[in-house]
């Protein structure tokens, strides 16, 4: 309204101690820049005294400015997964609109989970894409943590982040940071027990013994072998000096029937 008048007239006279009411007028700025705007009010009214002017202001406009600063960190947990801490602060001089940070991660990783109370986030990968719910004041921050996992074994993963805002930035170039991880994958060791075991089998035609080793987790246990019985350890000496002595006794008896049928008696 450059170089315009607006004039309001009251109808009736205005009595001592009394208001005539408030008169608002809006008006909308159009210039994205610090505005200054001289608006000069002015009250004239006619007493016996004569006529009179008063009243005078001058007002500044400007746009909200922000300052912006993002950080970034990682911890590797003891699951072999990494934790990656994004910090978002606004250094003023007002609030900052429509937070929004975008993760970017690199080939290799897949994501976990995110935790960020206070923004809404979409995972699109290689994106994690966070937006904060309300304002950022001037002097605040706000965190939120995204948990990935390696794909690909021991590697280095360089993980980028920016932050972005609608409100005016003082200063875009700390709104990017970058952290980098050599991720050394860990690697748990494993422990295999073998417990040798021999066995001997006899066959139900055949007096054929076999030894083997064999490895199982369980201990010294027996593997019976189907439609053999199967023998261990002293087991085997017994068996022998069982054989031997039937063979004895049927020799002797051989011998003296051989004896009996010679003398005859």
């Amino acid at each position: 309204m450059a170089g315009q008048n607006v004039g309001c007239s009251h109808d009736a006279a205005l009595d001592a101690a009394t208001s005539a009411g408030d008169i608002t007028i809006v008006v909308e700025v159009t210039q994205d820049s610090e505005l200054t705007v001289s608006n000069e009010s002015e009250v004239g009214y006619v007493s016996s005294q004569g006529a009179h002017t008063v009243s005078d202001s001058v007002l500044t406009f400007r746009e909200p400015l922000a300052d912006l600063l993002v950080s970034k960190s990682h911890t590797v947990r003891s699951d072999d997964s990494i934790e990656w801490t994004v910090t978002v602060s606004n250094d003023g001089p007002d609030s900052a609109d429509d937070v929004t940070v975008t993760d970017t991660l690199p080939s290799g990783l897949s994501v976990v989970s995110v935790s960020a109370p206070g923004w809404t986030c979409v995972v699109s990968f290689p994106a994690v894409t966070c937006e904060l719910v309300a304002s950022l004041p001037a002097g605040s921050e706000a965190s939120l943590s995204v948990v990935t996992s390696s794909m690909v074994g021991s590697a280095t993963f360089d993980n980028d982040v920016s932050v972005d805002s609608s409100t005016t930035d003082l200063d875009e170039g700390n709104n990017e940071a970058q952290e980098s991880v050599v991720f050394v994958e860990s690697s748990l060791p494993t422990t295999t027990t073998t417990s040798p075991v021999t066995t001997t089998t006899l066959g139900s035609d055949e007096g054929a013994s076999e030894s083997s080793g064999s490895s199982n987790s369980s201990t010294g246990a027996t593997q019976e072998v189907p439609g053999k019985l199967a023998l261990t350890g002293s087991s085997s000496l017994v068996t022998l000096s069982f054989s031997l002595l039937v063979v004895g006794a049927g020799l002797f008896l051989l011998g003296a029937v051989s004896q009996y049928r010679r003398t005859g008696v």
